[in-house]
């Protein structure tokens, strides 16, 4: 006939719980309605290690285990070094903090040394309280030996540019970097005979590759790997090469894209749009005749990205051009003397990039543009490149008009980007 009271343990914290009384004697039970709630206090988190992975000479990968948070998610870091610093953090060489962590993490180890023992352990701390990791746990770097390294056939060969292959065969315990050696004399391997070097970005183990461009065409280059780690430096048993295709004298190019225009909004006195803008009305696109030959255009079009059929009867003058508009009569509108401008044009210049092909009458291609607006493309033609803040520029001043990407050389491929500026 008195109150009572029982001590409740191994509860997690953080956690609501729910308890009710029960009498019970000869004549039967009896509980204590309603039931009461309780929730427990946040409290220490728990973790435990990630076993070390991935262990090469100079890196490994290790982690912890956050197997209760205490109510509170938190901050995980890992300690390490060459000697064991127990539950002491300043008694630790290193440490890497991995920041919140409700579940487990983990991270690599770098600029390790071969052959050595090293000790981590995992640490959490939040708010209520933190925890260590139960006991240290300990790996040990291999040795590192000698990679071994191909260099493999190119590949995406054209009259600019190529890829240069090759694959590690064996990383030696630890990931080498990878250079390419190349020019137009096979320097064997002796890093000096060779014109040029470029290194692959990272460490590497297995195939890999490496652009090039602002090659030569119709030109043999050869090339030949060499791989690094903390043990040797390798080269490539041989070395391979590509040659270029021949560079070819067009009769008929692409010449100008005029992809974006700058289109701000104008209203007349009533607050009508002067122009409707629904799309670009000042697109153009401008191709030139490298002969000394006047070239008739019947059944010639423009397609891909637009597409536009030359009437019969239409000439390209010798030496001379022709620009093919969106809407002809705004864009000569817009550029005083502008005379005899084609169009309009079905399909639209997309201003994040786009491929023109220009056709003969059979249909056989005689120049294609793939254009983007970034990098390495000249993204200074995306209207005006950039915001006037920027390019200090006043955009009114350019109403209509804008830049375009213009073509450098006529023979030089029209899908290499150093081969157009922002003009």
């Amino acid at each position: 006939n008195s109150a009572f009271t029982t001590p409740l343990t191994g509860l997690l914290p953080a956690t609501q719980y729910f308890a009710i009384a029960r009498a019970q004697n000869a004549s039967g039970d009896s509980y204590g309605l309603p039931a009461i709630s309780f929730t427990t206090a946040n409290g220490a988190p728990v973790v435990a290690n990630i076993a070390a992975t991935n262990v090469v000479a100079s890196g490994a990968t290790v982690g912890g285990q956050v197997t209760s948070t205490g109510g509170l998610i938190p901050n995980l870091t890992i300690y390490y070094g060459t000697s064991d610093g127990g539950t002491t953090a300043g008694s630790w060489a290193s440490s890497v903090n991995l920041g919140a962590v409700a579940t487990s993490a983990t991270t690599t180890l770098t600029g390790l040394s071969p052959g050595v023992q090293y000790f981590f352990r995992a640490f959490a701390s939040q708010a209520a309280g933190n925890s260590w990791a139960a006991a240290t746990a300990t790996f040990t770097t291999p040795s590192a030996t000698a990679p071994a390294v191909t260099t493999d056939a190119a590949s995406d060969v054209n009259g600019f540019s190529a890829t240069m292959r090759g694959t590690v065969t064996s990383i030696g315990n630890d990931p080498p970097v990878v250079k390419f050696y190349y020019g137009t004399t096979d320097g064997g391997n002796t890093a000096g005979s060779w014109a040029f070097n470029t290194t692959v970005s990272g460490t590497q183990t297995g195939a890999f590759a490496k652009s090039l461009s602002g090659l030569v065409g119709g030109t043999q280059y050869f090339f030949r790997a060499q791989a690094t780690n903390a043990a040797a430096t390798v080269w490539a048993a041989a070395s391979q090469s590509f040659t270029t295709t021949a560079a070819t004298t067009r009769s008929v190019v692409i010449n100008e894209i005029h992809y974006n225009p700058v289109e701000l909004p104008a209203f007349d006195a009533l607050g009508n749009p002067t122009v409707t803008l629904a799309e670009e009305q000042h697109e153009f696109i401008e191709i030139r005749n490298m002969t000394g030959a006047a070239i008739p255009m019947s059944g010639w079009q423009l397609s891909n990205a637009i597409q536009y059929n030359f009437a019969s009867g239409v000439t390209l003058p010798a030496n001379g051009y022709l620009v093919i508009a969106k809407n002809p009569t705004r864009l000569q509108a817009v550029y005083a003397g502008l005379t005899g401008v084609l169009g309009p044009y079905t399909g639209e210049l997309k201003n994040g990039g786009a491929t023109l092909a220009l056709r003969k009458e059979d249909g056989a291609t005689v120049d294609s543009v793939s254009y983007d607006r970034d990098f390495p493309w000249p993204n200074g033609a995306d209207g005006l490149g950039a915001g006037d803040d920027f390019t200090l520029l006043n955009s009114a001043t350019y109403q209509y008009t804008g830049r375009s990407l213009q073509r450098v050389s006529a023979n030089a491929e029209g899908n290499d980007p150093a081969n157009w500026l922002a003009s």
